[in-house]
């Protein structure tokens, strides 16, 4: 060896081995603390680093998930996002690795990210960190994002538009492989411009919008507004024929049982609050025969308090006796699970129904 070269020791050369890095990577991946350290370590762990680091993209620090209600309203996400897209601008091998991303549904910090293409993006989330509805220019560059061609699932978290024509021009650009929706709760400035005609959608022409079959919602009602209603608008590109999955922990709305009776031949995981389908918690139009008419249901979750167990062996009484169910899962508060009676029993004894109670205290 020649005066003034390093060897590489064996624990080096091991740690800059790729199949080794990956391996190691493999274990350490839920931390991302964790993570960042061994990126320090070789080029190798890096590269393998990064496929972690850069999978899940969420700007706002008090955000932990793609889809957790919560974040910072003062947090300056628009400066961060912009800091990342120059990141990228330097590094343009990282884009194929982003798969899933969560950010504030505002101009200034779509803009950038609007300029690249993500070929594996499957996953976005937008909130709304700041008041007020969101503008055309913001609507814009989300709905860039939203028309990549990869994209499989689309969220809307606390977010505010002017009416039901600005949800669909946030969706105008939706590709075809746009299978779920996460949308809790939309707010409209102007509540009247949604369609609540029992037959709103007309025989399709030249001008209607192109479908996109929805697979799986997770949706609820809304205090002013009927979330699940706007989606079924005429001008937003949503066909809920074939929905295969609902979830809907909320006030079972208009929208939503228009969905459901729509779905009825084809959905097949149904997650409901006993009580809202029952109309206990806000009185409204109880649904007693709503699993009746669920003819390919499978998978089953009701949810309830102590005081409206009646309402889950209410529903679960309406179940056809010829019916597919294969997994039940009871959700409550308390502990007194006698109330459920021999009528739960009579399904825990099905040796093809798996089941579950969950005390919720």
């Amino acid at each position: 060896m020649q005066e003034g070269n390093v060897s590489e020791s064996p624990k080096d050369a091991a740690l800059s081995t790729p199949e080794l890095c990956d391996l190691i990577v493999g274990f350490l991946k839920q931390s991302k603390w964790d993570l960042r350290a061994c990126a320090l370590v070789s080029s190798s762990f890096t590269s393998a680093v990064q496929r972690y680091l850069f999978a899940d993209i969420i700007f706002n620090r008090g955000t932990l998930e793609i889809d957790d209600v919560s974040f910072m309203d003062r947090y300056n996400e628009v400066k961060v996002c912009i800091r990342f897209c120059e990141v990228l601008k330097g590094s343009p091998h990282l884009l194929p690795l982003i798969r899933r991303m969560r950010v504030s549904l505002e101009s200034e910090a779509l803009e950038s990210l609007s300029a690249f293409e993500f070929p594996n993006l499957r996953d976005v989330v937008f909130h709304r960190r700041i008041a007020g509805a969101a503008s055309e220019k913001t609507i814009s560059f989300a709905a860039d994002i939203i028309g990549s061609p990869s994209i499989q699932r689309v969220g809307l978290l606390s977010t505010w538009f002017e009416d039901a024509e600005a949800v669909a021009r946030l969706f105008a650009k939706c590709p075809p492989g746009l299978a779920t929706l996460y949308v809790p709760y939309i707010s409209l400035t102007d509540n009247a411009s949604v369609s609540v005609g029992k037959s709103f959608r007309s025989p399709p022409t030249d001008s209607t919008p192109r479908r996109v079959q929805i697979k799986t919602l997770r949706s609820g009602g809304g205090r002013d507004s009927d979330t699940a209603l706007i989606l079924q608008q005429p001008s937003i590109p949503f066909e809920f024929s074939a929905l295969e999955e609902l979830q809907c922990r909320w006030e079972l709305s208009r929208g939503l049982r228009r969905i459901l009776e729509t779905a009825k031949r084809t959905l097949s995981r149904l997650d409901v609050d006993a009580g809202y389908a029952m109309g206990a918690y806000n009185r409204g139009e109880p649904q007693p025969h709503l699993l009746a008419r669920l003819t390919a249901l499978t998978d089953l979750t009701l949810y309830t308090s102590t005081n409206a167990l009646q309402d889950m062996e209410v529903l679960l009484s309406n179940l056809p006796p010829q019916n597919r169910l294969r997994s039940l899962r009871l959700l409550f508060t308390g502990q007194n699970y006698g109330q459920l009676g021999s009528l739960v029993q009579g399904y825990m004894n099905r040796a093809r129904l798996s089941w579950r109670f969950d005390d919720r205290q």
